[in-house]
């Protein structure tokens, strides 16, 4: 694991009506940048204090196909087939094995003095939130292929990516048996400019706003199922409400000031021109979908905010 990141600091309502209250940055199921760093390059560095010669010498002879089965595991994620890609029981002519490959990752790039660790403290520090949540800070790197079952992935820099500890634990190390069941991969899928976060007020009597997933119109079914599981698997739709809930709490005198000064109409101005800011910002974030949601709801911005 990488060190703790520092809480974000935030700027609060001063009770005028042009000040507002700037959550969290967020974007769900980000893009981002991948590594620089080869398969080839990562795995050399992580074998090169080896010390036990048979090992060093096995480890070594498997380089090109570490290599080769990470090149292939690019393809098959531009291809959305990462659910076809082989899952050996051992990796090089001399079988490196399951236990051997994985303390390859532990002890060789995760450890603080390991030869790795450069590459994976560069993967953790790539990003400061969680690409697949967009809400917690980043605690660990995740395997998108699980290091449990993809043996030759251990160390190839694109199938690892920066992550929250709560998603990380959520993902688990779940195979995809289908491409509806694939998650997004933050280095080589982007949907940032897609509109496919949505949400709605329901009811007089249902405060929580209800987030949910758009199919967009260029999206295949495969694509839109993807996004919906991945959405699902995470319980971003209760994540997402219980911000929403929290955000309203903190903008409630604001509303009230707006309400009171200009009625129904200035709340609603003031809550679309919140949403383009966060949207400008982060075209899909919670914060930008919740305050559409508000705009939207005749109920709320009379005074259902309270």
């Amino acid at each position: 694991m990488g060190s703790a990141r520092p809480n974000r600091c935030s700027r609060r309502y001063t009770g005028c009506a042009q000040h507002f209250e700037w959550g969290r940055r967020s974007t769900v199921m980000d893009y981002l940048a991948p590594p620089t760093t080869s398969a080839r390059e990562a795995y050399e560095l992580c074998i090169s204090r080896i010390r036990n010669a048979e090992l060093a010498r096995r480890a070594a002879d498997a380089v090109d196909e570490i290599d080769a089965a990470a090149s292939d595991f690019i393809l098959s994620v531009q291809a959305g087939q990462t659910h076809l890609v082989p899952t050996p029981t051992s990796i090089g002519p001399g079988g490196l094995t399951k236990r051997e490959m994985v303390a390859m990752y532990d002890d060789r790039m995760v450890d603080e003095d390991a030869p790795g660790r450069p590459i994976y403290q560069a993967i953790y520090d790539s990003a400061d939130w969680c690409p697949m949540c967009g809400h917690r800070d980043v605690a660990s790197v995740d395997h998108y292929l699980p290091k449990a079952h993809y043996l030759a992935l251990v160390t190839a820099p694109a199938n690892l990516v920066p992550a929250c500890s709560v998603c990380n634990k959520r993902k688990k190390d779940r195979q995809a048996a289908v491409p509806d069941e694939l998650f997004l991969h933050p280095y080589f899928e982007d949907i940032r400019r897609d509109p496919w976060l949505v949400g709605s007020v329901p009811d007089e009597m249902q405060r929580s706003i209800v987030f949910s997933v758009r199919h967009c119109p260029t999206w295949s079914t495969t694509l839109y199922n993807r996004v919906r599981f991945q959405f699902d698997e995470l319980g971003l739709a209760e994540l997402f409400a219980a911000q929403a809930a929290d955000e309203r709490s903190g903008i409630r005198d604001e509303l009230t000031w707006l309400l009171n000064s200009g009625g129904p109409d200035a709340v609603r101005e003031a809550l679309r021109r919140r949403s383009g800011s966060h949207r400008a910002h982060r075209y899909n974030s919670w914060n930008a979908v919740a305050y559409d949601s508000w705009a939207s709801s005749s109920w709320f911005r009379s005074g259902g905010f309270r």
